[in-house]
Formats: C-alpha cells, sequence, structure tokens
C-alpha cells in the first residue's frame, strides 16, 4: 500500500481550499458568473472568427471551380456517401435519391436540404455561412438558406451540381401600411423559384420566404471538400 507523503496531503488540501472558496465567491456573486461566462465565450468566439477569417483568406486564393464540377469515376455508392456527408456538415437532409442503375443507365442522385436558418456572428461553431460578410448579414437579417445537390453520370466520372439558395424573410408590413407584402419579382433571384421543391412555405406558418439568389462562397466550398473526398477514395 502507497504512503501519501504529506507534501501530496498540503497540496490536495490547498487546492481543496481554494474550489470551495471560488465557488462561495460565485454563489454570492451570479453577476461575476455572467461575466466570466461572457468572457468566456467571447473569447472562444473571437478565436473561432478569427480562423474563419483565415479560411477566407486562403479560400480567395483557389481557382474557382466549374460548377457542376467534373470528378473521375468511382464506386457510386462511395460518390453518393462522401456527398451526403458533406451536406449534412451544413443542413438537415430533407430528401435523398441514390444513384441507381435501370435498364443498363445509371439514373442521376439528388439530395435535397431543410431550410436553415443563417448562423451569425454569435454562432461561429456553425459552417452555413462561408464568409463573414454573410454572416454579419446573417446577425442583421433573417436569411435562411437550402441547398439541392445533383450526383449526374457523365460517361467516365460524375458531374457534381451544388446549388445553394438565400432566403430573406418577408415580413408582414404594419397595421395601416400602404406598402404591400409578398411583391412579385422579376430579377434573376427567382431562379430558385423554377424548381416545384424550393417551395417550403407552411400554410399554417405566418412566415414568408423570398428568394435573393445564390451563396456562391458556400458552394465554393463544398464542391472543394467533396473533390477533396472523392480524390482520397
Amino acid at each position: 500500500m502507497a504512503v501519501r507523503l504529506p507534501e501530496e496531503h498540503l497540496v490536495e488540501n490547498l487546492a481543496s481550499s481554494i474550489f470551495f472558496e471560488v465557488r462561495a465567491i460565485l454563489r454570492n456573486r451570479p453577476l461575476l458568473v455572467v461575466f466570466f461566462t461572457w468572457c468566456f465565450l467571447s473569447t472562444a468566439s473571437g478565436c473561432r472568427l478569427w480562423n474563419l477569417r483565415q479560411e477566407e483568406k486562403n479560400a480567395s486564393q483557389y481557382p474557382q471551380l466549374a460548377n457542376p464540377l467534373y470528378v473521375p469515376a468511382c464506386d457510386r455508392e462511395f460518390a453518393m456517401d462522401q456527398v451526403s456527408d458533406e451536406v449534412d456538415d451544413y443542413f438537415q437532409i430533407r430528401r435523398e435519391q441514390r444513384i441507381a442503375l435501370m435498364d443498363n443507365v445509371l439514373m442521376e442522385g439528388w439530395i435535397e436540404t431543410q431550410p436553415k436558418i443563417g448562423a451569425s456572428v454569435f454562432e461561429p461553431w456553425r459552417r452555413d455561412a462561408a464568409t463573414l460578410e454573410e454572416r454579419r448579414l446573417g446577425t442583421l437579417q433573417t436569411i435562411r438558406r437550402w441547398a439541392k445537390v445533383r450526383v449526374i453520370p457523365d460517361g467516365q466520372g460524375y458531374l457534381i451540381d451544388v446549388k445553394v439558395y438565400k432566403e430573406l424573410e418577408d415580413r408582414h408590413p404594419p397595421d395601416h401600411s400602404v406598402v404591400t407584402s409578398g411583391l412579385p419579382r422579376h430579377d434573376l433571384a427567382m431562379d430558385s423559384l423554377q424548381d416545384s421543391t424550393a417551395n417550403f412555405q407552411d400554410a399554417n406558418s405566418k412566415l414568408r420566404w423570398f428568394s435573393i439568389g445564390r451563396d456562391i462562397e458556400l458552394e465554393q466550398k463544398m464542391l472543394r471538400n467533396i473533390q477533396q473526398r472523392l480524390q482520397k477514395g
């Protein structure tokens, strides 16, 4: 049986007394707890935002990838798994159709996601905002994103088509306002509405959304990661 030295007892007693003293101080001063919590979260957020700034700077050095992106042939189940896993890092998958062989013809696979409210500067752990500018925009306005990814067999490989759509909340105007909501739009931002699956409006909800275009930066980020995943395989 090991014999504990007096120095070990001294260190243990000192650590225990410090712990109880700190706990007593924090228990009697709840504002101090809030302050330390705020400091911790601010430090963590600042570190993450710094990393995001570095990632954004590095991303600007990459060449623009074609969209759809051609990738060499590989096992179709492996390709779909990698694409699905990448999409799942940003969104919750709503529907998925795997690549299938029908009458000796490969049919394309696709993935469609649920809409997701955009990340803010106070949520540095979220990855759906590819740049700090997008994160600031998501802080000041209610923006959501959703994605549709197609994996199209093409000869000796696949075409990976990634589209991430951005939508802005259509707020109801104030009472007695002469401005109407839900005004029709005739610009190129309506391309997402050409797909019948783009309408996520809930008949029982008062929230309405209109398209403000696509998130090209996030599309490029996802394409780069998918390309790297398939090359490693």
